[in-house]
């Protein structure tokens, strides 16, 4: 019996001086994790006479610059470190990561910078997040997954060819999450902030002078992500305005920048589709889906215009309209998957025409084939093939330093090649 006696004195002993630790174990604790993509791209990239740099310079024997071939191999700008916390009762987190990125054929610096900075706390269904993130409206989850030439020519994702993509910018967000989806309502800051000095353009294509763009109110999206299944969609609406100091009295001095947009994917049986259509006014303004710099009124090769607004003679703004539209489909076997995508973008200003050029629209068009084949979970290659359409000119004929009388269009491209991710 003393012998008993003293097992369970000792039993009881051990349970009084591990209990603390046992609580101490059994309470939620905080989570850190740290994150990371090595994404490397090597290929080939294909310019068309249009778009090669010196189209409009003679070479050392008197010609002009022809069409070209060039490889590259280089550490996508998407490649990125990172880490996320979360709060022992799961209420409260944060996330931040840093891009890196290799040289390229026109920079040969490497760089860090900003993708993700900001935190977010729960309390039930809602949520509060803030700071420097993309959103809901605008997301990518239905993005094609055209990976090659981020470094190259700006190229992924088909964004800026069809894919409206709301960008990372810093914001106050609101999420409210229901039985029929997840409602999002954000305010932030508008990207045409930092465009000062920029110029506004007559009807004749010639400035009226250069003056401060700024905005008194926050740009604003709205989006509701709904799930059913294998389908999801997030229809959602962006807007902002922007205002102009030093336009001469009695012209347009506001401009509104708004976009609505339906993304959505579905998928079953190894089958998939991604799609997306969106349609706004001066979308350059703010989502810069084309992003190159607008020039009017010269008798050379122009790059494409942009979906931006015009003033015309009486100084009354005349807002450009754009529309795009992307559709991929892919087919998963295995650690094999397939795809096909295409993307399409139409601007249109009805001051384009009015000014003397041949139109009053422009559009351009793209298409990609690939094989994503996933080795394991944490590293992924994929071939890739991709042609870019610039689309046809809609400024007059021109004469080339050759004599040759130009008119067509704005040139092609093609980026074939590799993309190699790590992910961890």
């Amino acid at each position: 019996m003393k012998k008993y006696f003293a097992i369970l004195v000792a039993v009881v002993a051990l349970v009084a001086t591990t209990a603390p630790a046992w609580a101490q174990a059994e309470a939620p604790g905080a989570s850190f994790t740290v994150i990371g993509r090595l994404w490397t791209d090597f290929g080939y990239q294909y310019m068309s006479e249009e778009l090669a740099t010196n189209a409009f310079a003679l070479d050392m024997k008197g010609r002009i610059r022809d069409s070209y071939t060039t490889n590259f191999v280089q550490l996508n700008a998407n490649s990125y470190f990172g880490a996320k916390w979360t709060s022992g009762d799961k209420s409260t987190g944060a996330h931040a990561e840093l891009y890196v990125a290799s040289s390229t054929a026109t920079a040969r610096t490497e760089s860090v910078g900003l993708r993700y900075a900001y935190g977010w706390w729960k309390a039930g269904n809602c949520k509060l997040v803030a700071g420097h993130t993309d959103g809901v409206f605008g997301s990518l989850f239905a993005a094609p997954g055209q990976l090659l030439g981020t470094n190259q020519s700006a190229k992924i994702l088909l964004l800026r060819w069809g894919y409206l993509y709301s960008g990372r910018y810093p914001q106050v967000r609101f999420e409210y999450t229901s039985p029929v989806g997840l409602l999002s309502i954000a305010l932030g800051q508008a990207g045409a902030e930092q465009v000062p000095g920029l110029q506004v353009l007559t009807m004749g294509g010639s400035a009226i002078g250069t003056s401060q763009a700024y905005f008194a109110l926050p740009r604003a999206d709205l989006a509701w992500a709904i799930r059913l299944g294998n389908f999801m969609a997030i229809p959602g609406f962006s807007i902002s305005q922007m205002k102009y100091d030093g336009v001469s009295s009695g012209r347009d001095d506001t401009v509104v920048n708004w976009v609505v947009q339906v993304p959505l994917s579905w998928s079953a049986a190894g089958f998939g589709v991604k799609a997306q259509a969106y349609y706004g006014q001066n979308i350059d303004c703010e989502w810069g889906q084309v992003g190159t710099t607008a020039f009017f009124g010269s008798g050379v090769a122009m790059p494409q215009p942009q979906a931006i607004p015009v003033w015309d003679s009486n100084g009354k703004v005349e807002d450009s309209k754009q529309w795009g539209a992307t559709l991929e489909l892919s087919y998963t076997v295995g650690q094999w998957k397939p795809i096909l995508g295409f993307g399409y973008v139409y601007t249109n200003n009805d001051n384009w025409k009015k000014a003397g050029y041949r139109e009053d629209n422009f559009s351009r068009w793209t298409a990609f084939a690939a094989i994503n084949y996933k080795i394991n979970k944490y590293f992924t290659v994929q071939p890739e093939v991709a042609y870019f359409n610039y689309g046809d000119v809609m400024h007059q004929k021109y004469t080339d330093l050759n004599g040759k009388t130009q008119s067509s269009d704005y040139g092609t491209e093609w980026l074939f090649g590799v993309a190699l991710l790590f992910v961890f």
